[in-house]
């Protein structure tokens, strides 16, 4: 199965509450399931400035 998770905060980059928690584990609890996800979240300056490769999906 493949996930796509949308979201405007994850742990450690953004976090503003628990949401963030939710999304920064959540990937790695449904990887030990078999689940391929992938996480999309707003293009941000500090989770941009966090990635060398940056892939923007819209513009």
């Amino acid at each position: 199965m493949q996930v796509l998770s949308v979201t405007p905060e994850i742990f450690p980059l953004i976090k503003t509450g628990g949401l963030a928690d939710v999304t920064g584990a959540l990937p790695i609890a449904l990887a030990g399931k078999g689940v391929a996800m992938r996480t999309l979240v707003p293009g941000y300056p500090v989770v941009m400035a966090a990635f060398a490769k940056k892939k923007p999906v819209y513009q």
